[in-house]
Protein backbone atom coordinates (compact mmCIF):
# COMPACT_ATOMS: atom_id res chain seq x y z
CA UNK A 1 0.00 0.00 0.00
CA UNK A 2 1.27 3.49 -0.85
CA UNK A 3 0.83 5.94 2.02
CA UNK A 4 1.53 9.64 1.55
CA UNK A 5 3.03 10.95 4.79
CA UNK A 6 3.55 14.67 5.25
CA UNK A 7 4.53 16.88 8.14
CA UNK A 8 6.81 19.57 9.46
CA UNK A 9 10.35 20.14 8.23
CA UNK A 10 11.56 22.41 11.04
CA UNK A 11 15.00 21.45 12.31
CA UNK A 12 13.96 22.70 15.76
CA UNK A 13 10.80 20.58 16.10
CA UNK A 14 9.87 19.28 19.54
CA UNK A 15 11.63 15.96 20.31
CA UNK A 16 8.25 14.33 21.05
CA UNK A 17 7.12 15.15 17.51
CA UNK A 18 10.38 13.88 16.03
CA UNK A 19 9.91 10.62 17.92
CA UNK A 20 6.38 10.33 16.55
CA UNK A 21 7.82 10.73 13.05
CA UNK A 22 10.33 7.95 13.75
CA UNK A 23 7.59 5.67 15.01
CA UNK A 24 5.29 6.10 12.00
CA UNK A 25 8.17 5.75 9.53
CA UNK A 26 9.28 2.53 11.18
CA UNK A 27 5.72 1.17 11.42
CA UNK A 28 5.06 1.82 7.72
CA UNK A 29 8.29 0.08 6.71
CA UNK A 30 7.75 -2.92 9.01
CA UNK A 31 4.23 -3.33 7.57
CA UNK A 32 5.83 -3.40 4.08
CA UNK A 33 3.96 -0.33 2.89
CA UNK A 34 5.56 2.28 0.64
CA UNK A 35 5.91 5.80 1.99
CA UNK A 36 5.43 8.69 -0.41
CA UNK A 37 6.68 11.99 1.00
CA UNK A 38 8.37 15.30 0.28
CA UNK A 39 11.79 13.77 0.98
CA UNK A 40 13.17 16.43 3.32
CA UNK A 41 16.00 15.75 5.76
CA UNK A 42 14.75 17.81 8.70
CA UNK A 43 11.85 17.84 11.08
CA UNK A 44 9.11 15.37 11.73
CA UNK A 45 9.05 14.11 8.15
CA UNK A 46 12.84 13.74 8.11
CA UNK A 47 12.58 11.55 11.22
CA UNK A 48 9.92 9.41 9.52
CA UNK A 49 12.05 8.96 6.41
CA UNK A 50 15.16 8.11 8.40
CA UNK A 51 13.29 5.46 10.41
CA UNK A 52 11.65 3.93 7.32
CA UNK A 53 14.98 3.65 5.54
CA UNK A 54 16.60 2.17 8.67
CA UNK A 55 13.96 -0.59 8.49
CA UNK A 56 14.76 -1.09 4.79
CA UNK A 57 11.42 0.44 3.85
CA UNK A 58 10.43 1.77 0.45
CA UNK A 59 10.38 5.57 0.34
CA UNK A 60 9.47 7.64 -2.71
CA UNK A 61 10.20 11.36 -2.63
CA UNK A 62 7.64 13.35 -4.61
CA UNK A 63 9.00 16.81 -5.40
CA UNK A 64 8.15 19.91 -7.35
CA UNK A 65 10.71 22.37 -8.70
CA UNK A 66 10.69 24.45 -5.49
CA UNK A 67 11.65 21.35 -3.46
CA UNK A 68 14.54 20.15 -5.63
CA UNK A 69 17.41 21.47 -3.54
CA UNK A 70 19.68 18.43 -3.10
CA UNK A 71 20.90 19.74 0.24
CA UNK A 72 17.39 19.29 1.62
CA UNK A 73 16.66 15.88 0.08
CA UNK A 74 17.23 12.92 2.40
CA UNK A 75 20.26 11.14 0.93
CA UNK A 76 19.03 7.57 1.52
CA UNK A 77 16.04 7.97 -0.79
CA UNK A 78 16.55 5.98 -3.99
CA UNK A 79 13.30 6.79 -5.80
CA UNK A 80 12.48 10.41 -6.65
CA UNK A 81 9.50 11.58 -8.68
CA UNK A 82 9.88 15.21 -9.73
CA UNK A 83 7.44 17.66 -11.28
CA UNK A 84 7.62 21.20 -12.56
CA UNK A 85 4.75 22.56 -10.50
CA UNK A 86 3.15 22.04 -7.11
CA UNK A 87 -0.16 21.28 -8.85
CA UNK A 88 1.44 18.47 -10.89
CA UNK A 89 3.05 17.09 -7.74
CA UNK A 90 -0.24 17.16 -5.82
CA UNK A 91 -2.10 15.53 -8.70
CA UNK A 92 0.45 12.70 -8.72
CA UNK A 93 0.27 12.23 -4.95
CA UNK A 94 -3.52 12.15 -4.98
CA UNK A 95 -3.54 9.66 -7.82
CA UNK A 96 -0.82 7.33 -6.48
CA UNK A 97 -1.43 7.38 -2.73
CA UNK A 98 -3.93 4.91 -1.33
CA UNK A 99 -3.90 6.47 2.14
CA UNK A 100 -2.76 9.76 3.70
CA UNK A 101 -1.19 10.51 7.07
CA UNK A 102 -0.68 14.09 8.26
CA UNK A 103 1.97 14.58 10.94
CA UNK A 104 2.37 17.76 12.98
CA UNK A 105 3.79 20.61 10.97
CA UNK A 106 3.48 24.25 10.06
CA UNK A 107 1.89 26.19 7.22
CA UNK A 108 3.26 23.90 4.48
CA UNK A 109 1.65 20.93 6.21
CA UNK A 110 -1.59 22.88 6.61
CA UNK A 111 -1.56 23.75 2.89
CA UNK A 112 -1.00 20.11 1.95
CA UNK A 113 -3.73 19.01 4.38
CA UNK A 114 -6.39 21.39 3.08
CA UNK A 115 -5.58 20.40 -0.49
CA UNK A 116 -5.99 16.70 0.33
CA UNK A 117 -9.20 17.33 2.27
CA UNK A 118 -10.70 19.25 -0.66
CA UNK A 119 -9.64 16.58 -3.17
CA UNK A 120 -11.11 13.86 -0.93
CA UNK A 121 -14.31 15.89 -0.64
CA UNK A 122 -14.89 15.97 -4.39
CA UNK A 123 -13.43 12.53 -5.23
CA UNK A 124 -15.43 9.37 -5.50
CA UNK A 125 -12.63 7.12 -4.20
CA UNK A 126 -12.70 8.43 -0.59
CA UNK A 127 -9.14 7.44 0.24
CA UNK A 128 -8.63 7.55 4.03
CA UNK A 129 -6.90 10.51 5.66
CA UNK A 130 -5.53 10.23 9.20
CA UNK A 131 -4.28 13.16 11.29
CA UNK A 132 -1.61 11.77 13.58
CA UNK A 133 -0.35 13.79 16.52
CA UNK A 134 0.05 13.79 20.27
CA UNK A 135 -3.01 14.50 22.37
CA UNK A 136 -4.26 18.01 21.70
CA UNK A 137 -2.16 18.75 18.62
CA UNK A 138 -5.07 18.71 16.16
CA UNK A 139 -7.59 20.03 18.71
CA UNK A 140 -7.79 23.50 17.15
CA UNK A 141 -8.63 22.03 13.76
CA UNK A 142 -11.19 19.71 15.33
CA UNK A 143 -12.91 22.65 17.06
CA UNK A 144 -12.95 24.61 13.80
CA UNK A 145 -14.41 21.68 11.83
CA UNK A 146 -17.05 21.11 14.52
CA UNK A 147 -17.93 24.82 14.35
CA UNK A 148 -18.21 24.66 10.56
CA UNK A 149 -20.53 21.66 10.89
CA UNK A 150 -22.70 23.19 13.64
CA UNK A 151 -22.98 26.36 11.54
CA UNK A 152 -24.19 24.27 8.57
CA UNK A 153 -21.13 25.26 6.52
CA UNK A 154 -20.08 21.66 5.85
CA UNK A 155 -22.00 18.39 5.68
CA UNK A 156 -21.72 15.40 7.98
CA UNK A 157 -19.93 13.61 5.13
CA UNK A 158 -17.41 16.47 4.90
CA UNK A 159 -16.95 16.42 8.66
CA UNK A 160 -15.92 12.76 8.49
CA UNK A 161 -13.37 13.05 5.65
CA UNK A 162 -10.55 12.47 8.12
CA UNK A 163 -9.94 10.94 11.51
CA UNK A 164 -7.55 11.55 14.36
CA UNK A 165 -4.97 9.23 15.91
CA UNK A 166 -2.42 9.75 18.67
CA UNK A 167 -0.24 6.71 17.93
CA UNK A 168 1.15 5.19 14.73
CA UNK A 169 -0.60 1.94 15.60
CA UNK A 170 -3.98 3.70 15.72
CA UNK A 171 -3.25 5.44 12.44
CA UNK A 172 -2.32 2.25 10.59
CA UNK A 173 -4.99 0.08 12.21
CA UNK A 174 -7.66 2.50 11.04
CA UNK A 175 -6.76 1.69 7.44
Amino acid sequence: MKIFVFGGVSATADPELLHLGERIGSAIAVAKHTMLCGGRTNGVIGSAIKAAIAEDGAVIAVLDRSMMNNERLYRGIRDVQSFETTEQRRNYVNQEAERFIALPGGFGTLSELTDIIERRRIASDQKPLMLLGPAGFWQGLQVMVDSMYSGSLISLKDRSLFRYASTPEQALDAF
